[in-house]
């Protein structure tokens, strides 16, 4: 556009970078996704809180299961 003379704004309505970068397809943003529930999972009175019960597992189960 530049070439042309013509000068570009661009406006975001959420978060800088939008889905594909915040949410998408990058690898670590998944494994930052899935650290953090496990945290919320094993804090036992925010489950309580959903009235459910409380569990455990260990990050080698979690993998495992991701690979099915």
């Amino acid at each position: 556009m530049d070439l042309m003379g013509l000068k570009t704004a661009m406006v975001e309505g959420d978060v800088v970078g939008g889905a594909y970068v915040n949410r998408g397809c990058v690898p670590s943003k998944a494994l930052l996704a899935v650290s953090g529930r496990m945290r919320e999972y094993q804090n036992d009175h925010h489950l309580k809180a959903l009235g459910l019960q409380t569990f455990s597992f260990t990050t080698k189960e979690v993998i495992m299961a991701a690979k099915g």
